[in-house]
This record gives C-alpha cells, sequence and structure tokens, in this order.
C-alpha cells in the first residue's frame, strides 16, 4: 500500500484525487495538509509518504517553500515530490525541479497519471 500526502488548500482537489485513486485501482492511505506549514508539521509528526503531491499556490507557506524547507530538513528525502499546477510554464517547472521536485505535471491528474506515478 502507497502512502500519499495530498498538500493542496482546495479541497475538492483532495476529493477528486483521493476519487482517482479508487478508480485507478491503487491502494493508498491518503493523508491531507492544506499548506505547506501543515505539512511539514505531518511529516515532522512521523508520517512517510511515498509521495507527495504539491500545489504551488496556497496561503501560508506555499508548494515553493515547502519543497525548500522538505528538502533542507531530509537530506535523504524519502518522498517522490510530485509538484501539481494549474499553470504549466517552464519557468515553474525549472524552480522546482531545481528546488528538488521529482516530477512536474499539470492538474487534474488523470487516471495514466496515477498509474504511471503509483505503479512500479
Amino acid at each position: 500500500m502507497k502512502k500519499i500526502l495530498l498538500v493542496d488548500d482546495e479541497r475538492i482537489f483532495h476529493f477528486l484525487s483521493t476519487k482517482m485513486f479508487e478508480v485507478s485501482g491503487v491502494t493508498v492511505e491518503v493523508y491531507s495538509a492544506y499548506d505547506g506549514h501543515e505539512a511539514l508539521q505531518q511529516l515532522s509528526d512521523g508520517i512517510t509518504p511515498d509521495v507527495m503531491f504539491v500545489d504551488l499556490d496556497m496561503p501560508n507557506m506555499n508548494g515553493f517553500q515547502l519543497i525548500e524547507k522538505y528538502k533542507a530538513t531530509h537530506p535523504k528525502p524519502h518522498s517522490k515530490i510530485v509538484v501539481l499546477s494549474s499553470s504549466v510554464s517552464d519557468e515553474e517547472r525549472r524552480r522546482v525541479i531545481a528546488l528538488g521536485a521529482d516530477v512536474y505535471m499539470s492538474k487534474p491528474l488523470s487516471e495514466a497519471d496515477v498509474r504511471a506515478l503509483l505503479i512500479p
């Protein structure tokens, strides 16, 4: 079973993503955080997700800041970081990859995306 941490301030994203995991047939345990601070708190509380799906545009601590702080405090991170954005700018893509994200994709997640990311 894969552990997933969804980090997005839009509750509908959490709902739709969870449904997409179900439809794709991938067995997952889903944790939710609604900004970067909440995600870091869950990580420091011991959650070790296999994959973090991170939005960039969030209040309090955005996705860029979350990735930077996560990488600084976890030199050998356990989690694959997948950035999901409603924008698909080349500059954004370069920036998140330089910060240490593994994948940059546009929203919404598709069934094919979920399978490619979660099934070895």
